[in-house]
């Protein structure tokens, strides 16, 4: 009886489940079409060496810019003769190694930052922030690309430029809640 009383709770839980995603998707479809999305890149990326027809790296010089659908090329492919479509499945694997590394370490660095400068305060306070202030002053993309020409090319500094863009704001978020948070009585 034990057990039925789980696999009861497993499949109760499930039913809410899909009933919450069913009245999230009729309040916010487009917010549903973008869940789908991304988990259809996330698949797409884990699963890519079963999902790419073809090697992405392959060069044919006999298949030279075939158009999509033809030849057994849904994407057709490129002036190299690869596949896009398997270019575009692989493709996935870097965006979101990308995406989720630089995010984590923008987040990361930026509450360090933020919460060091509001519980410490004073002259460490007032550096931290002019820094960040002139991160800040930069315009995000001519910031990305002189850190990117100050170092080589490599998707680690790709990673590295974004978070460097992304870390001001979050430093200044997590700092003003530190803040307020250090200034009530408990």
């Amino acid at each position: 009886s034990l057990t039925k009383g789980r696999r009861g709770n497993a499949i109760s839980l499930s039913l809410r489940t899909v009933r919450a995603l069913a009245r999230f998707s009729r309040a916010k479809p487009l917010g549903a079409i973008g869940g789908v999305i991304m988990v259809l890149a996330l698949g797409a990326s884990v699963f890519a060496s079963w999902l790419a027809p073809y090697d992405p790296l392959a060069l044919d010089t006999t298949r030279i810019l075939i158009s999509p659908g033809n030849q057994g090329f849904i994407l057709g492919t490129d002036f190299l003769g690869r596949d896009v479509l398997s270019r575009i499945i692989f493709g996935a694997q870097i965006s979101l190694y990308v995406a989720v590394t630089s995010v984590v370490i923008g987040i990361l660095t930026g509450a360090l930052f933020g919460g060091v400068a509001a519980y410490f305060g004073g002259k460490l306070d007032l550096i931290i922030q002019r820094v960040m202030d002139a991160v800040m002053a930069f315009p995000t993309l001519i910031l990305g690309l002189a850190i990117m020409a100050a170092l080589r090319q490599d998707i680690n500094n790709v990673v590295l430029a974004i978070a460097i863009v992304f870390m001001p704001r979050t430093a200044r978020m997590l700092r003003s809640a530190v803040l307020s948070i250090k200034e009530n009585q408990y």
